[in-house]
């Protein structure tokens, strides 16, 4: 046997995760959101909230090509100087520990109701 056939690529990690993300997503983002407004009509900021994230997906995308060998950080002091890259920088990395920890809770609570049902039908038994 093969030992290369054992690991997994970084693309399969990637697809993975993004579509474990995405589907607890799907599952707790338009019920928490609805009960917090305590209206239906939450699909409409959800959609809205999805074209921004394309656009700015393009947006970084386009940077990327224009700037191949550096990373978003290194590129945005370029773009808008020192101290504004900077804070652009802390933005960022803040916006992203705030969702990491928010992907990990709602892992969390799909991880949680998942195995409460699996072990209440298997207690039954």
């Amino acid at each position: 046997m093969n030992v290369q056939e054992d690991k997994i690529a970084t693309s399969q990690v990637a697809i993975g995760i993004s579509s474990f993300i995405m589907g607890a997503g799907i599952v707790t983002l338009p019920r928490s959101s609805s009960e917090e407004t305590g209206t239906p009509d939450v699909w409409i900021s959800i959609l809205l909230g999805g074209f921004i994230s394309i656009a700015l997906g393009i947006i970084c995308a386009k940077l990327s090509q224009r700037y191949p060998e550096k990373t978003f950080y290194q590129y945005s002091t370029l773009i808008a100087g020192k101290p504004i890259g900077y804070l652009v920088n802390i933005i960022f990395i803040v916006y992203f520990l705030m969702t990491a920890t928010y992907q990990v809770r709602m892992q969390a609570e799909v991880i949680l109701s998942t195995s409460k049902r699996f072990v209440s039908r298997h207690d039954t038994l």
